[in-house]
């Protein structure tokens, strides 16, 4: 499993996962965005900021900028506002808000029960299955902060999961053989790790999510 850097939010815009301070109502006019930076590991990035763009550009309430080209930094740009830097990124991407997103890392997701399989004619000995059903969770972290006083607008984490597989193990003299970690079972049995392909879904799922919320905490 791939793992991506840890994406630090600054005191100055340290709050709790999923709150913002409040906002003036914009009514019915188009909010523009910008998206000044990313933080992550590029194919992840690459799974998540593309369809989110697709989906945020969808909303006919918001407008988005990809800004980030310009180099700039959201952090470093709301820690002061009034500063030749955030003032010259201002003139040149003209924007109510700017845009942070970094993506996390993913992990596997398990979920265990037992089937009773009966006897049949083939087999007429009863046994109890162990179906393991592994999935993928990726998840994105998004800060929003005013472009003109650099207050901050709402921080909060989007998550999306894609099947993996289904695997059928029977119970061995009381024994549940248990996933280690590292793609493999502890009775030595080699499971092929969950694909990229799941894990790009995974991010397009949460991308869908993040521009519904950023849709809604920039009209507040």
């Amino acid at each position: 499993m791939r793992t991506a850097k840890t994406l630090v939010v600054s005191p100055l815009l340290a709050t709790a996962v999923g709150c913002g301070s409040a906002t003036p109502s914009t009514g019915s006019r188009v909010i523009t965005v910008a998206l000044v930076d990313t933080d992550g590991e590029r194919p992840s990035l690459e799974a998540f900021v593309p369809r989110f763009i697709t989906e945020i550009t969808e909303r006919a309430s918001v407008r988005l900028l990809d800004a980030r080209t310009a180099g700039a930094r959201t952090l470093a740009l709301a820690s002061d506002p009034a500063g030749s830097a955030a003032s010259a990124f201002r003139k040149q991407w003209p924007a109510d808000t700017h845009l942070l997103i970094g993506v996390l890392p993913c992990h596997p997701v398990e979920s265990r029960f037992i089937v009773h399989v009966p006897s049949t004619g083939m087999d007429p000995v009863p046994r109890d299955e162990e179906k393991i059903t592994e999935a993928i969770e990726c998840a994105a972290n998004l800060t929003l902060t005013d472009a003109r006083d650099g207050h901050l607008i709402g921080s909060f984490v989007v998550t999306g999961a894609a099947a993996g597989r289904v695997d059928a193990r029977p119970e061995r003299d009381g024994t549940v053989e248990i996933r280690n970690g590292t793609g493999s079972r502890s009775g030595g049995v080699p499971q092929a790790p969950v694909s990229d392909h799941a894990e790009r879904i995974a991010f397009q799922k949460a991308a869908r999510v993040a521009a519904r919320r950023v849709a809604e905490a920039v009209r507040r």
